[in-house]
């Protein structure tokens, strides 16, 4: 009986501790301070022409219809996949620019020599 009761407490105390120590979403990132970095503004501009507010109204609704978010979770979902879709930008920008180097004969001391090689073959 006594381990029962051991066992009932440990449990317990694991999804306590599991609920305490889950994520949050409380926070809107709108509360975020974000700073603008020189530069990525033109690339900020046009990543937010190109989402117009009716489509991202409806993939909103349709998100929030479909799956079971928490308060803020899809605003941080939002943001995280607008980061990602400006990373990618950049990305690929900077291997274009190193692609474009390498078919001039200019090295490249920002990617390492495998990379270079890599791209000298593509």
């Amino acid at each position: 009986m006594a381990w029962l009761l051991l066992l009932a407490v440990v449990i317990w105390f694991i999804l306590f501790l599991r609920k305490k120590l889950s994520f949050k979403f409380s926070l809107s990132p709108k509360s975020l301070d974000i700073k603008p970095i020189k530069g990525l503004k033109k690339l900020s501009d046009h990543l937010e022409k190109s989402l117009s507010k009716s489509y991202m109204g409806n993939v909103e609704e349709r998100v929030m219809k479909e799956i079971k978010l928490k308060e803020n979770e899809y605003s941080w979902r939002l943001l995280d996949l607008k980061r990602y879709f400006i990373l990618t930008s950049l990305l690929k920008e900077s291997l274009c620019s190193v692609k474009n180097s390498m078919i001039c004969g200019i090295r490249c001391s920002c990617l390492p020599v495998s990379m270079m090689i890599f791209q000298k073959n593509i």
